[in-house]
């Protein structure tokens, strides 16, 4: 069976504050979207994970989930 994920990592995370958007910030030593990653990972397909990012944040999405598929 294959498998596909989607995280949508695009907002402005205004409402966490500071700054950088939410998916960025570190939560428990890592940042919220290495824990999407982490947690998607082992039931995914290899190339079936896409990282939704806004353009200004793909440079650290890639250093976060070098192995996913990376949208702006």
């Amino acid at each position: 069976m294959k498998a596909a994920a989607i995280i949508v990592a695009a907002g402005a995370g205004e409402r966490a504050g500071g700054s950088t958007p939410k998916q960025f910030q570190a939560l428990g030593g890592k940042p919220i979207l290495a824990w999407s990653v982490a947690a998607l990972a082992p039931v995914v397909d290899a190339g079936g994970l896409i990282v939704v990012v806004a353009p200004d944040w793909l440079a650290l999405a890639r250093d976060i989930a070098p192995h996913a598929r990376l949208v702006v």
